[in-house]
């Protein structure tokens, strides 16, 4: 017998609706249609509605207008930046101490694998796949291929395309059961232990998949791409914008002129011979002509203005400043000029956008890969970012803080050692320093030998 549904009395009608609608979609079968990048088709009865709500507004469906928002300028512009900074970090191994802290073990089967995942691409292609697909959609789902008929340890690793994947539930209590892959209008079932799934969030209106960034902002994207068709056509038109071709007006007001359908289709003609492909021929009509334009020119419709808009929101969804990617109104000259900025946008850039998602990666990978490679579970993942040039002063400042705490006895040299990422020996390195220093009345600090500073690591501050 089904529970009924019960909601507490202090909701409101729109909140009742809502939790009502939210657990009917998701008892929702999906459906089969669908199979390419901005299809959200797949997605049947009301929870496809409810999806498909997200990108109309009104009565216009800008999901189906924009189709693959990644084949957009502005949106390729800021995921090429993405995927071109994705594979700097390495991802390392290390194991986890029960003070948290770590320690790197070098040679890792599983950073191997990633860096050589199959027969057919590197390791930089797939990062660069991965971080894409979760950029558009939220989701990035790679394969983990076996020994023969599918068991053993995982041999290789495939990047599978978002929109051919869709997480399946047999019942209403499991959030992901199993993976559909279509691939040549054939549907593969794929097991939970053989797919990572990399997701942002949880869809509300997608059961089993992350939020796509996107999504929300396809009429921005769609106005960039119009206004960029606009200035494409308009530059192929010779600079001039949709107009009216009619016959002058004669000085005799009795005479009226009227234009047959022959005559029609010669001024047609007439008028291409001097636009697009025909740029600069000149234009010498047979009888008295007046051109009335019907749309504003580009001055008019400040298509510059128009532009930033949309571009600025789009970098803002990925967590991108546009100087980084010569964008919107970061793409001024004074942008890279004025102290450094674009060097301070390309540091803020890793820092909002791909530090966070690479966080999330490595707990994805320390849930569903590293298992494969751990059973004992003493082992996670983490990155390192000491050759990345945009985080340089970062990794200048960490190592300033690790000698003063060493230096004013509050960390032990091991301690120093593990924030820099050095390798740390047990026994030598588990001492304090302590100054023993006297002032000079110039300030300069000499011993009490008066000679430079000397550390006394033996000795314990407490002491």
């Amino acid at each position: 017998m089904r529970r009924p549904l019960t909601l507490p009395a202090s909701l409101s009608f729109r909140q009742r609706m809502g939790v009502a609608l939210a657990r009917f979609a998701s008892k929702m079968v999906w459906g089969r249609a669908g199979t390419g990048p901005g299809s959200y088709s797949g997605y049947g009865g009301l929870l496809g509605m409810l999806y498909g709500a997200l990108g109309q507004l009104g009565t216009t469906n800008y999901a189906k207008l924009v189709g693959d928002p990644a084949l957009t300028s502005s949106v390729s512009i800021c995921l090429n930046w993405i995927a071109d900074q994705f594979p700097e970090p390495t991802l390392q191994a290390a194991y986890r101490f029960r003070n948290g802290n770590t320690r790197p073990i070098p040679e890792h089967p599983l950073p191997a694998l990633i860096d050589n995942p199959n027969p057919y691409y590197d390791g930089d292609d797939l990062w660069q796949a991965t971080a894409t697909d979760y950029s558009i959609d939220g989701n990035a789902f790679w394969y983990k291929a076996r020994g023969s008929n599918g068991v053993g340890s995982v041999r290789e690793l495939y990047h599978l395309p978002y929109w051919q994947v869709k997480p399946r539930a047999d019942n209403e209590h499991e959030e992901i059961s199993w993976y559909e892959y279509r691939v040549d209008g054939e549907s593969i079932r794929l097991e939970r232990s053989e797919i990572v799934h990399f997701r942002f969030g949880k869809d509300p209106y997608r059961r089993g998949r992350g939020i796509s960034r996107l999504t929300p902002l396809l009429r921005e994207i769609f106005t960039d791409s119009q206004a960029a068709s606009y200035t494409a056509g308009l530059l192929h038109n010779m600079g001039v914008p949709g107009v009216l071709l009619q016959p002058k007006a004669l000085k005799d007001d009795s005479i009226s002129v009227v234009v047959d359908p022959e005559s029609r289709e010669q001024l047609e003609s007439l008028w291409g011979e001097f636009t697009g492909d025909n740029v600069g021929r000149p234009l010498i009509p047979s009888v008295p002509l007046e051109v009335v334009p019907l749309a504003l020119n580009p001055a008019e419709m400040n298509l510059g203005e128009l532009m930033t808009v949309p571009v600025t929101r789009v970098c803002s969804a990925l967590r991108l400043h546009p100087a980084i990617v010569n964008l919107g109104q970061g793409a001024s000259p004074s942008a890279f000029d004025n102290g450094g900025q674009h060097a301070e946008a390309r540091r803020a850039g890793y820092q909002d956008c791909i530090l966070p998602m690479q966080k999330s990666f490595a707990r994805t990978l320390e849930r569903q890969l590293l298992p494969d490679f751990d059973t004992a579970g003493r082992m996670c993942l983490e990155w390192d970012y000491s050759q990345v040039e945009a985080l340089a002063e970062d990794q200048e400042l960490t190592a300033k803080r690790a000698v003063l705490l060493y230096k004013g006895g509050v960390a032990k040299r091991a301690e120093a050692r593990e924030m820099m990422g050095f390798e740390v020996d047990p026994e030598l390195d588990d001492v304090y320093c302590v100054l023993v220093k006297t002032q000079t009345a110039d300030g300069t600090d000499v011993g009490a030998d008066g000679q430079p500073v000397e550390e006394n690591v033996g000795a314990d501050p407490n002491a």
